[in-house]
């Protein structure tokens, strides 16, 4: 953003914007707003009902199939045309109602977050959409509100702001109107509140200097959109299986047209030939099916507590081979507490805290009275009892105010006592905050609160028994390794000291150097507990081949200490800190990528660093973020995971939404994402030994010079009516065991493995075999042609049904998974059925697909067959099954 703005006086910025301190007139801001747009962040157009569903039509098999559809209707072959077409638009309407459902579930979505805004228009003060917030309005600044736009700030009265989201800052930033450097960082242009941040207290006004696309918030949602996403595993591979199919299909359609053309058959038969073999190659019930298994996918994933925004997405997180988890939260429970103060003698645990007395115990109580004054927590309910109250604070903050409220310690008395006069807020560079209270008539008193190392560093005396004694160099060394060893331990340690000096006016002369010449009070140990069972979600991540990397801001002991209670490995190499990150070349990080476990002191800009050297060794990267500085890290990662309690752009940024910040969930989304692409694997194998089998009964009856035993419309009846509502019944399977005991899938590998396409292969080669047999029987007996063809049509279509069962589990055998486990399977095959009784008896479908109706003993002929071709079918399972379980 321009730095015009923090470097000028207020006058100059209002001149600048043409403007005043009652703000714009109704009419101008009017005006504005259409030279300006109003106040949105970018946004993707959406498609046009048309356009979505025109987009079903560009799969490379619905072009195929719209080739057959010309052929047959060259052919004069209408019944064909005619099933083709409804094969066609039947995978259209599928398509186009699911994509259309997810737009309207966007657009309603949006339409529920309403922001307003509270502004000056014609020197009145009146509330409208934030997105009608235009450069030059006066908006009012009040504690809870979200600041609608970046504004340059005209007053203020203990302002102060959450910027955490854009920045990283853990601590509010108290806001001033005074100038600033043009050069200043982000986070130090102190004089400036940004769209998207949050008030924490006090109030203020600001005149509006960019809106929407020209925030600052705007130039992170514009990089965000430059990111270009990588395709899904899923993505690849489909695209792979379809190129693989379609150069199939078109040898092989060449190939039988070129030698009917040499054996000089009708160009009527070579035409009809040529379709059948391409519809027979088509699974046209893939599409369909997978949409069905990701999408009851994605609603058990809901249950899980993880929202996954697509359908992709969904089977992505099963590839998933590193989680890089923030640990604040994430890992721990996201509350900091204090378990114990260091009083310049010894340890007092938290236990002791309410037994504490001024008198008795004056080293405690003044630790505890300077961390809960040294503090911008606020009650938002004091009327209340204690236990009840809500207290808003960043968690070092809360947890310091808390700890003095176990102390006995009353805010209001404690605020009376010792009254705050002014402050220089924390910053992460400083790594301090001090406030200023009233003493006596001749002193005040300067309270320090920060980093401990700082602290102790700007100390030349420690209080000790009620009065200060000289600290030298050597008592300093030994406080620093008691810290550090604490740290190792995985307590955060903050430092706390005071300070008298001479009575001040109402604020500190900011050019003088306060911090410095205190007397050291002692620090306090705070931990974020590590959630439940967290070490056992660790290790069982690790034995399902995923790798977890925690990213945390702490030290580098704690983090280490951290890491070693959740079972990381903590040794040389397995640490890396920001700077250290930093010093280092691309090739040397891509280097040590693959052995970092742990990342402390680090920043939200280095992740996307991270993500990128993982990707770059072939690892499908997962890697949660609340902030909206995370936005562009959470779009680079293969899978973008917002925690419950993050921002609005990290949560439309990323493709799963956690319901709670518990790494848990994770796993179990992990784990979803796997019985997802297990289900999506059966149906692939299901379908294409379904198409394998009549490709090649086909291709050997053409071979033998035998009439065609299916015709296309026939084909598209299996594969459509029969097939497909049992293929898309396995997404209602569950997962097998043993699915989190296996690697991830690497991320170029292929949806079918060597043991699953020699499976198929089998399969399809035994079915072929036995029904080719059986009509080259029917042929030589002087069967009519039309029986002959419902005879294999009903025999293929009965098998595909019986077969589903052995499909329910690739690495057990069909008698080792319970029947009734799965109800929408078996009413699928019901009902596979009886659309198969109608093709054979309904006189409409006679015609449609040329078949004849059967007697009861063909049917009992024809069902022996089939449950023969699955006890084949199980024989050859069996063989592959041991290598599948491991595959």
């Amino acid at each position: 953003m321009n730095g015009f703005w923090q470097s000028t006086q207020t006058e100059r910025v209002l001149n600048r914007l043409k403007t005043s301190a009652r703000g714009l007139t109704s009419a101008e801001a009017k005006r504005r707003l259409k030279e300006y747009g109003h106040n949105r962040l970018r946004e993707t157009p959406q498609p046009s009902l048309f356009f979505i569903f025109a987009r079903q039509f560009k799969s490379v098999f619905v072009v195929i199939l719209g080739a057959a559809f010309g052929a047959t209707l060259f052919l004069k072959e209408y019944s064909d045309a005619a099933v083709i077409a409804i094969a066609l638009l039947l995978n259209a309407c599928v398509g186009f109602l699911q994509e259309a459902r997810a737009q309207r579930a966007l657009t309603a979505l949006k339409k529920l977050i309403q922001r307003e805004a509270r502004v000056l228009r014609d020197g009145h003060e009146m509330i409208l959409p934030s997105s009608e917030v235009v450069p030059g309005d006066i908006i009012i600044l009040e504690a809870g509100n979200r600041i609608p736009a970046d504004a340059r700030i005209l007053e203020v009265y203990d302002l102060e702001v959450d910027e955490a989201p854009l920045t990283g800052e853990s601590f509010p930033i108290v806001k001033t109107p005074d100038v600033i450097s043009e050069s200043a960082a982000l986070a130090d242009r102190k004089n400036m509140v940004f769209f998207g941040t949050t008030i924490v207290s006090g109030r203020g006004r600001a005149v509006v200097v960019g809106t929407g696309v020209h925030t600052e918030m705007g130039e992170i949602s514009r990089e965000v959109a430059e990111i270009r996403r990588e395709p899904t595993p899923l993505e690849t591979q489909i695209k792979q299986l379809a190129s693989l199919l379609s150069i199939l299909i078109l040898a092989a359609s060449t190939l039988f047209f070129a030698v009917g053309i040499i054996a000089g058959k009708e160009i009527n038969e070579i035409f009809l030939t040529a379709t059948a073999l391409a519809v027979a190659a088509v699974p046209e019930g893939l599409l369909v099916s997978m949409t069905v298994v990701l999408a009851i996918g994605m609603e058990r994933l809901v249950r899980e507590r993880a929202i996954v925004r697509s359908l992709l997405a969904a089977e992505t997180l099963g590839s998933v081979s590193v989680v890089c988890v923030d640990k604040t939260g994430t890992v721990t429970e996201g509350e900091m507490r204090v378990e114990g103060v260091w009083t310049g003698k010894a340890l007092v645990g938290r236990e002791y805290f309410s037994q504490v007395e001024e008198k008795s115990n004056q080293g405690l109580f003044r630790i505890l009275q300077i961390g809960m004054l040294c503090n911008n927590a606020v009650v938002e309910n004091p009327e209340d009892p204690v236990s009840q109250w809500r207290i808003l604070a960043d968690p070092t903050q809360k947890a310091l105010f808390l700890a003095g409220i176990e102390g006995g310690l009353r805010p209001e008395d404690e605020a009376k006592r010792l009254p705050r006069f002014d402050e220089i807020p924390f910053s992460s560079l400083k790594k301090y905050a001090i406030t200023a209270h009233r003493g006596d008539e001749k002193h005040d008193v300067l309270f320090f609160c920060g980093a401990s190392e700082r602290i102790l560093e700007a100390s030349v005396r420690i209080a000790t028994n009620g009065r200060t004694v000289p600290l030298g160099s050597g008592e300093k060394k030994k406080i620093l390794q008691i810290m550090e060893d604490f740290a190792s331990k995985g307590f955060r340690v903050v430092g706390v000291g005071f300070r008298e000096v001479p009575r001040q006016p109402q604020v500190l002369n900011r050019k003088e150097d306060f911090f410095g010449r205190m007397a050291f009070a002692g620090f306090f140990l705070l931990r974020d507990p590590l959630r439940e069972g967290i070490r056992e979600t660790v290790a069982q991540a690790a034995r399902a081949g995923v790798r977890t990397i925690m990213i945390t801001g702490d030290h580098r002991n704690t983090a280490i200490a951290i890491g070693r209670e959740l079972g990381l490995p903590v040794g040389e190499g397995f640490v890396l800190t920001g700077e250290e990150l930093e010093a280092m070349s691309e090739a040397e990080f891509e280097r040590v990528a693959s052995q970092v476990s742990i990342y402390a002191r680090t920043t939200p800009r280095h992740k996307a660093r991270i993500i990128d050297a993982l990707q770059k060794r072939g690892e499908v990267v997962a890697m949660t973020g609340d902030g909206v500085n995370d936005a562009p890290a959470l779009k680079s990662a293969d899978i973008g995971i917002a925690v419950g309690s993050g921002t609005d752009v990290a949560k439309e940024t990323a493709d799963v939404v956690l319901l709670d910040n518990n790494f848990k969930t994770i796993i179990r989304a992990i784990e979803g994402g796997r019985v997802i692409f297990e289900n999506i694997r059966k149906v692939v194998v299901y379908l294409l030994s379904d198409n394998f089998k009549e490709l090649a009964i086909l291709a050997l009856s053409l071979a033998l010079g035998l009439p065609l035993p299916l015709l296309p419309a026939q084909i598209l009846w299996i594969n459509l009516a029969v097939d497909a509502l049992p293929a898309a019944a396995l997404a209602f399977d569950h997962g097998e065991q043993g699915l989190l005991r296996e690697p991830p899938r690497p991320r170029g590998g292929a949806i079918l493995l060597g043991p699953h396409r020699k499976l198929m292969f089998s399969i399809g080669s035994i079915t072929t075999i036995l029904f080719l047999a059986l009509f080259i029987f029917l042929i030589q007996m002087g069967e009519g042609i039309e029986y002959a063809r419902t005879i294999i049509f009903v025999g293929l279509s009965m098998s595909s049904l019986l077969y589903l069962y052995s499909c329910r589990s690739l690495r057990f055998a069909v008698w080792q998974k319970n029947p009734f486990s799965n109800w929408f399977v078996n009413a699928a095959i019901l009902f596979g059925g009886a659309l198969l009784v109608a093709a054979v008896y309904v006189p409409s479908l006679q015609w449609l697909l040329d078949t004849v109706p059967l007697e009861a003993s063909d049917w009992i002929f024809i069902a022996a067959v089939s449950v023969m071709n699955v006890f084949l079918v199980e024989l050859l399972k069996r063989f592959f099954v041991m290598r599948l379980r491991t595959s």
